[in-house]
């Protein structure tokens, strides 16, 4: 079946969200972009969201109120964003570790892991300076340790892509595997 005939199923038969989880550097502000505009629909990253809103940095929300502050405007930031229909999401990578927002994603949305190997996430990640959980730390060993405590968490999404290609493979398979979850679950999420 043609990659339009794909898009154009997914856009008849599908009325919740795609969330795309993932570890950070894997891909997915940039396979939430891609992926909104083959759809068509609105692209949205929790991330910038909340840094919109409370009119700073991620990295200073970490340092300036902590983790545990994020995580709940991380929570409340997601739930109120799977309210609605035919949006691509890019939640943070540590969003599933909140168990409320991570039932959430997993029950209602298609939710795709972009998985990718951790020297690849090190590589995307090494000197952007905005990566609060990276600082002070060898990247590929705190981002080993992340994926380790993070990785049981991911393999309950719906969806699982290999992130480690370039974008249009990825994009590609992701669309692919969107279309047969959709022929295989008639019914929906």
């Amino acid at each position: 079946m043609e990659i339009s005939d794909q898009i154009q199923y997914i856009n008849d038969h599908l009325s919740s969200p795609i969330v795309i989880i993932g570890m950070m550097g894997a891909g997915k502000t940039t396979l939430g972009r891609k992926l909104a505009e083959k759809l068509g629909w609105e692209f949205v990253d929790s991330d910038i969201e909340i840094e919109r809103e409370q009119g700073i940095s991620v990295k200073d929300i970490f340092e300036t109120k902590g983790e545990a502050a994020f995580r709940s405007l991380e929570k409340e930031k997601i739930s109120k964003l799977l309210d609605t229909g035919h949006k691509i999401l890019s939640a943070g990578g540590g969003a599933i570790t909140t168990p409320e927002t991570a039932q959430k994603i997993f029950t209602r949305s298609i939710s795709l892991w972009i998985d990718a190997p951790v020297k690849t996430l090190a590589k995307r990640t090494i000197g952007t300076g905005t990566r609060p959980l990276l600082a002070g730390r060898d990247p590929e060993e705190a981002l080993s340790e992340r994926m380790e405590q993070r990785r049981h968490l991911y393999q309950k999404a719906s969806l699982r892509v290999d992130g480690s290609a370039d974008i249009n493979t990825v994009l590609n398979k992701a669309i692919g595997q969107i279309y047969d979850y959709l022929i295989q679950n008639p019914h929906g999420i």
